[in-house]
This record gives structure tokens, C-alpha cells and sequence, in this order.
């Protein structure tokens, strides 16, 4: 698989919430993030379709909620652009 990404991933281990419109809210794992996104596992809540845009926000009520797009699917996990 060729590499696409425009920016470097650094790791980044945080828990943060996930919004989807239509499903509702919960939990997951950020594990990685670069300028353009950020990638989160899920484990086994359901993945929002490519191209959805959803929100990511830090647990804990710390921080504003940042508007992402899916752009990829991995086992239990998702790619996320920002969306600047």
C-alpha cells in the first residue's frame, strides 16, 4: 500500500469522544495524529460511512469540537481529516 498521507503521524494516545448525526455519542482511542488528522479506534462500536463528517471532541469536557471527515476504514479503527 502506497503511503498518501501529506503530513507526519506522531503518536498520540487520548481518549476522545466521538459525534455521529443520527447514531449518537461514545468513546474511543485516538492513537495517532498529524496536522491533517488523526486516526481513532473504535473496538467494536460501528464505523460512520466514508466521506461522513462527524465530530471528535477530548473527553472530559476539556476543548472545543473539531469537525473531521472519514476518509478511511482500518479493522476497529477510522482515518479522520480535519476539516480546516
Amino acid at each position: 500500500m502506497s503511503e498518501r498521507r501529506r503530513d507526519i503521524r506522531r503518536p498520540f494516545k487520548a481518549s476522545v469522544e466521538v459525534c455521529i448525526p443520527g447514531y449518537g455519542d461514545y468513546i474511543a482511542e485516538a492513537t495517532d495524529i498529524s496536522e491533517g488528522g488523526l486516526f481513532v479506534r473504535t473496538g467494536r462500536h460501528p464505523l460512520p460511512p466514508l466521506r461522513a463528517e462527524i465530530t471528535v471532541r477530548m473527553t472530559g469536557g476539556h476543548g472545543e469540537t473539531i469537525p473531521v471527515q472519514v476518509v478511511r476504514h482500518q479493522g476497529q479503527g477510522m482515518g479522520l481529516m480535519f476539516l480546516h
